[in-house]
């Protein structure tokens, strides 16, 4: 994509609609002069607007990964602390000349990297709205219609999944919240069933928790485990990814109510297991 210098930004947010009547060349020559003030949100958002679009017309065309290696990509973006602010239109005009080398065009048709997903036209628009909105959903009195719509989403996406209608539903930044998430709620369900409250009590002194998990389980899985508590070092690995003919475990020989709310893990691993488990 080759930037738009100050002028093609003074026309293309000089030719948007403003809520002004005067529309006339002489005007937008007026204000084209006058461009060392400072912009107006209008102005600013419609130079964004024109940098956006022009970088999805040709995203197609253009080199999927990076064009320019790390060190010359710090002194283009970098620079010591500003002391003082600066003009909006340069931000956004500097950060487009500057950042265009390393944008990787994730949503361009020849993408094959990671699964990263991509962005529609019509959720890159919401996400506009949603940015100028700037709205704190904490609670319904600062934003009824932000809860509302999450009650909304929550309730499709139970159906879609078919889930129970009473489920809980939580929206996260990615893979790494997620299972954080539901390890967290997963934790708190095993405990609470031998009498513990983790919330309350804390780890320190609370019943052994076992974890199993594949030995190509996510780094978000590990790292969340960390996170609550739970040792990588700890967490009992499945081995039917490997080639391996036999797995050797043995039994912590729970008994009474202690394995059938904790099951056991040995049993867990043999049912699981595509290997023999003597």
């Amino acid at each position: 994509m080759t930037p738009m210098n100050t002028n093609d930004v003074a026309r293309t947010a000089a030719s948007q609609p403003s809520s002004g009547p005067d529309h006339s060349d002489s005007h937008r020559g007026l204000r084209r002069q006058q461009y060392h003030l400072p912009m107006s949100t209008r102005e600013l958002l419609a130079a964004a607007q024109a940098y956006a679009t022009a970088y999805l017309d040709d995203v197609a065309h253009r080199h999927v990964g990076g064009t320019i290696d790390r060190k010359s990509l710090i002194e283009r973006l970098g620079g010591p602390l500003p002391e003082a602010s600066s003009d909006p239109h340069l931000v956004i005009t500097n950060l487009v000349r500057d950042a265009d080398p390393g944008i990787v065009a994730t949503i361009g048709p020849r993408y094959f990297g990671f699964v990263t997903g991509g962005a529609l036209p019509v959720t890159v628009a919401a996400d506009w709205l949603a940015s100028a909105w700037d709205q704190n959903g904490a609670t319904y009195v600062m934003s009824p219609a932000l809860a509302v719509m999450e009650d909304i989403v929550s309730r499709w996406l139970l159906e879609m999944l078919r889930l129970p209608a009473g489920a809980s539903v939580g929206f996260v930044t990615g893979a790494h919240m997620a299972n954080f998430t539901c390890l967290a709620a997963a934790r708190h369900e095993v405990l609470r069933r031998v009498g513990w409250n983790v919330e309350e009590q804390g780890l320190q002194r609370a019943p052994r928790v076992t974890v199993v998990a594949g030995d190509h389980a996510h780094a978000s899985v590990i790292g969340a485990l960390r996170m609550l508590g739970f040792g990588a070092a700890e967490i009992v690995r499945v081995a039917d990814e490997r080639e391996v003919d036999l797995i050797v475990i043995s039994s912590h020989g729970r008994t009474g109510l202690g394995r059938i709310i904790f099951g056991s893990t040995a049993e867990a691993v043999v049912r699981h297991a595509r290997v023999a488990c003597p």
